[in-house]
């Protein structure tokens, strides 16, 4: 049987782990911080307008992911969600550097983010382990541009005085997206994925409203 088949047979047959709990309270904490967000639509320009409305999309579709997932556990739900939000977290970040002056394109750190999270999901519904390992050595190698992408952005933010915690979400959590996929324990590995899809999205969003509304 492929692997694959036998995590979702996994998935279905445990209601009660600490991936559902871990779904559940997910979905609750970033249906009402969209909420919050939707309702403080205080905005100081355009281009702040502009990164209100990519968080709120990104709120958006997490929501619709978690809410999908505690329905039916699926990767399917999960990917398809990081191939839209891990673009839209780096867009947020990329614009704040834009109003700026920052003048690096967004095109290809767009469509190396979005390339990254579609070959993750290739490999976790693949059982040819030489197809796995391409596909994971290309993420791999994705996720380095990106984070030196985010290093580029981030200097450029310090030159303008923003320092904040920001591209630490890049730096630490995103590559631990990738470590959590050899984890053997599907318990283990889907909670764990659930906590950083939280702080990479609900937390990151809280942390960025405070930046632009300084």
């Amino acid at each position: 049987m492929e692997p694959h088949i036998v995590e979702q047979q996994y998935l279905a047959n445990n209601n009660d782990s600490s991936i559902e709990i871990t779904t559940r309270y997910a979905t609750l904490i970033t249906f009402f911080l969209l909420i919050i967000l939707l309702i403080n639509n205080d905005t100081n320009n355009s281009s702040t307008e502009e990164i209100s409305t990519a968080d709120k999309t990104l709120l958006m579709v997490a929501f619709l992911s978690y809410l999908g997932l505690s329905i039916r556990n699926d990767d399917l739900f999960r990917y398809i969600d990081w191939i839209i939000t891990t673009p839209l977290l780096l867009y947020t970040f990329w614009l704040l550097a834009r109003q700026r002056g920052y003048n690096r394109s967004f095109v290809s750190i767009g469509v190396a983010a979005a390339l990254m999270s579609a070959l993750g999901l290739l490999a976790s519904t693949n059982y040819n382990k030489q197809y796995i390992i391409l596909f994971l050595v290309v993420s791999w190698l994705l996720l380095v541009y990106i984070l030196y992408e985010v290093y580029l952005i981030n200097n450029f933010l310090i030159s303008q005085n923003l320092n904040t915690i920001l591209p630490y979400f890049f730096y630490i959590l995103w590559p631990l997206y990738g470590l959590v996929f050899f984890i053997k324990d599907l318990n283990t590995k889907y909670t764990l994925w659930n906590i950083l899809d939280f702080l990479s999205k609900g937390v990151y969003t809280v942390v960025l409203v405070s930046v632009i509304q300084q």
